[in-house]
């Protein structure tokens, strides 16, 4: 009588283990699939986002402005698809792109509040920009409309100053690292939309200094940048009138010396200027100490 007891207790421990086992396994198959459904609207939300800047250059004002922009990034997308977006993601539509981003805004987000790394890296994500001021001839050619005015960028590595220029009856386009006027040339021809010129300014920005023993620097502090991009007006006169003598110089390098776009690069970041001298006692400094200081300052 008393075996049969403790068996039976025993079957009902065992029972009782093996259900508590299943309901575990459920509850977590459960929190695990919920919590891939979550990371995957906060991420899919979060392409669309840039996705929708990119082509409008604006900020979206609601979740049917992304309907498009959902179902690229979050193929195949159904109408239910974006209810179950709206119901677990917050969006900031009061968002103003015409003002650099600030490390406390916040773009997206989980209403549930879970995944916070996941919603950090998706929020500075968004937050990267990539500024590029144009000057007034530029900003006619390719059509990019008024421009903004604005500060310079907290990552100084992400914000660089165009002009347009003649040489040899072609035109040329001078890039200058805003700070530092760090600086490369890139033919002009063909370019005449924002989004050409921005593709173009990239890959000479990121061709430039990779031949001038600089890739490290812009793998880390200018690739980041990229995803999005604005265009603004000149910072001051004193990094229009440095540039003006950057691109006196480069007119010279490319008519007199025949010199190809990329070799004048390297050129201008030997000139002297004295907007960038480090001390006052220095007089001048050259571009490419100016970019060398950037890079030890922010390592």
């Amino acid at each position: 009588m008393r075996k049969r007891i403790i068996l039976r207790a025993i079957l009902i421990m065992v029972t009782i283990s093996f259900l508590i086992v299943i309901l575990f396994s459920v509850n977590t198959y459960y929190n695990a699939l919920n919590g891939m459904r979550e990371f995957s609207a906060l991420w899919n939300t979060t392409d669309s986002i840039i996705y929708y800047i990119k082509k409008n250059n604006e900020w979206p004002d609601s979740f049917e402005s992304l309907s498009e922009a959902y179902s690229i990034h979050a193929h195949p997308f159904k109408n239910e698809d974006l209810l179950f977006f709206q119901k677990n993601v917050d969006i900031n539509f009061q968002i103003d792109l015409g003002e650099i981003p600030d490390s406390a805004d916040w773009y997206v987000r989980l209403k549930n509040g879970r995944l916070l790394q996941e919603e950090k890296d998706a929020n500075d994500r968004i937050r990267t920009i990539m500024i590029f001021r144009l000057s007034h001839k530029l900003n006619q050619k390719i059509k990019t409309g008024t421009l903004e005015a604005l500060t310079l960028h907290q990552t100084p590595f992400a914000d660089w100053s165009c002009h347009i220029f003649p040489a040899n009856r072609r035109q040329y386009i001078l890039l200058s690292n805003t700070k530092s006027l760090y600086s490369c040339v890139m033919p002009a021809k063909s370019l005449t939309n924002q989004k050409q010129f921005a593709e173009s300014a990239m890959n000479s920005i990121r061709d430039f200094t990779a031949d001038d023993a600089n890739q490290w620097a812009f793998r880390k502090f200018i690739a980041p940048e990229i995803e999005t991009v604005q265009f603004a007006k000149s910072l001051n006169r004193s990094v229009t009138s440095s540039m003006n003598q950057l691109v006196d110089c480069a007119q010279g390098l490319l008519i007199e010396c025949q010199m190809s776009p990329h070799e004048v690069g390297f050129k201008l970041n030997d000139f002297l200027l004295s907007s960038i001298a480090e001390t006052k006692s220095d007089g001048y400094g050259r571009p490419e100490d100016a970019f060398k200081r950037m890079v030890e300052r922010s390592k």
